[in-house]
């Protein structure tokens, strides 16, 4: 199955450093990451040394290779939209929610 294998490393100065490989399969995703890894100067010693985290994430499908592909498919994946000035449907009905739950509280205390 498709897999995008994204590996994270904690940058020195904050923030973490993501590195992401998308494969045909976990096995090809993971080779990438080696292969990397054996050739670029600050991430290879913290993969040696232990110092990343790796989630696998099965994708239904490896992008093509264009611009428009590969943003549909991010919006897809991480869930992304372009409006993203409106509210998610169940935003605000925790708060009512909390807010019902503290008056009914307040009113067995009196």
């Amino acid at each position: 199955m498709p897999t995008l294998l994204l590996s994270f490393k904690k940058n020195p100065g904050g923030g973490i450093l993501l590195h992401g490989f998308l494969s045909p399969n976990d096995k090809a995703a993971a080779n990438m990451m080696d292969a990397h890894a054996g050739v670029c100067p600050s991430y290879g010693p913290a993969v040696r040394d232990g110092n990343t985290i790796e989630e696998t994430i099965e994708v239904e499908e490896v992008p093509a290779f264009d611009d428009v592909s590969i943003a549909a498919w991010v919006e897809e994946i991480f869930g992304l939209e372009e409006d993203d000035d409106e509210e998610p449907p169940d935003a605000g009905e925790d708060e009512e929610e909390g807010e019902d739950e503290e008056e009914e509280e307040d009113a067995e205390e009196k």
